[in-house]
């Protein structure tokens, strides 16, 4: 299963070893969010470890920030990595970098609603947020509502 890690304003990111552990235990590639002074940033599509340790010095203690490890099971490119853009456009799902976006997700499993192995082009999750989760979640300030989360939930 992926791994999803949480990096609250004011704390640092996980260290070089733990983030090492963590790729290592979900090889498909990796992909990272945060936000700063109220802009989202989503970069995504790393293969190389190396790539995503240069490419994550740019989060800041400050930053609130997702980091996201990923075992693929269909969509198996890089831009299936996550997080993603809410979005109902499927090509946005392939946007491997993303400045002032909406609203951000990663997803840890998988989402039988949406699999179907024949499907190749679009992970289960980027499959989800367009077809699914856009209709439930139009603002940031929808995840607030209990009925919203419960609704994501099931």
């Amino acid at each position: 299963m992926c791994v999803i890690c949480v990096k609250p304003a004011g704390k640092p990111l996980p260290t070089s070893k733990q983030i090492a552990q963590m790729w290592r235990r979900n090889p498909d590639g990796a992909g990272f969010m945060y936000a700063r002074d109220g802009v989202l940033t989503i970069r995504k599509g790393f293969k190389d470890i190396m790539d995503y340790m240069l490419a994550i010095e740019e989060i800041k203690d400050s930053d609130v920030a997702v980091l996201h490890f990923r075992i693929s099971t269909q969509g198996f490119t890089r831009e299936m990595t996550h997080p993603f853009v809410l979005s109902t456009k499927l090509e946005d799902m392939k946007a491997l970098e993303w400045v002032g976006a909406p609203i951000g997700v990663a997803h840890n499993g998988i989402i039988s609603l949406t699999t179907d192995h024949r499907e190749t082009e679009y992970s289960d999750t980027a499959l989800f947020i367009a077809n699914y989760l856009t209709r439930i979640v139009r603002k940031a300030s929808d995840l607030d509502d209990q009925y919203v989360q419960d609704i994501i939930e099931i």
